[in-house]
């Protein structure tokens, strides 16, 4: 999943935090660190742009009543996405 429009001092941490929400009819499996990338610019800043891949894909069909809530001072759109646009994110769009 593609999250867009992030604090840019958003953390993995805060994402952990966005998407454990108990107010879920069905709670989503807790992710890990290792499950989120933060998109870099080539400045090595945060661009606002991060991907979370979740255990299976209803979790992240679920995920998908977070969009557009607020993280921070921000609303966070999310948008199905692919390995294949996370990793050409991670490249630097290459």
């Amino acid at each position: 999943m593609k999250l867009r429009g992030l604090p840019f001092s958003a953390t993995k941490e805060d994402i952990v935090t966005f998407f454990a929400d108990r107010s879920l009819d069905f709670p989503l499996a807790p992710l890990t660190h290792d499950s989120i990338h933060i998109v870099q610019g080539a400045d090595g800043r945060a661009t606002g742009t991060a991907f979370v891949e979740f255990l299976n894909p209803d979790d992240a069909k679920r995920a998908m009543v977070k969009d557009r809530q607020v993280l921070g001072t921000r609303y966070i759109e999310l948008f199905m996405s692919s390995r294949e646009e996370a990793t050409r994110a991670a490249n630097g769009g290459r």
